[in-house]
């Protein structure tokens, strides 16, 4: 069984404002609903490091890349309900964490306050 335990809503809006700016400052005419087709594009195809690839697509440069992640930051938070759902599957069962995010996402997980047997993420496996 999974769920999303984590909103990263905030982040994703900020990432996207910076690649705007920095796209625009670059001479790149990019509009905001082109940046978002190309960024659900790259989920949907389940592209490696998806806003990289859309920035590259639209002709940026991988510096430009990687100085939007650097600003955006993360400001993603954890829903809500999510502690005291896990807590209360905790209680009957072993839970395991498995994330989709680098290790940058392990910490706010780990706040949750609820018992998991463990924790992984998609950086700690590959895919042949």
């Amino acid at each position: 069984m999974g769920s999303v335990l984590v909103d990263e809503q905030r982040t994703w809006q900020r990432s996207q404002c910076l690649a705007l700016a920095e796209l625009r400052a670059a001479g790149l005419a990019v509009e905001p609903a082109g940046l978002a087709r190309a960024l659900r594009e790259g989920i949907a195809t389940r592209r490696p490091r998806v806003t990289q690839a859309g920035l590259l697509d639209f002709g940026a440069d991988p510096a430009l890349a990687q100085r939007v992640r650097a600003r955006a930051g993360n400001a993603d938070r954890p829903i809500a309900d999510a502690a005291v759902a896990l807590a209360r599957l905790a209680s009957r069962v072993p839970l395991v964490l498995v994330a989709n995010q680098g290790l940058q996402a392990r910490p706010l997980l780990e706040r949750q306050d609820c018992i998991v047997t463990s924790r992984r993420c998609s950086s700690q496996w590959s895919w042949a």
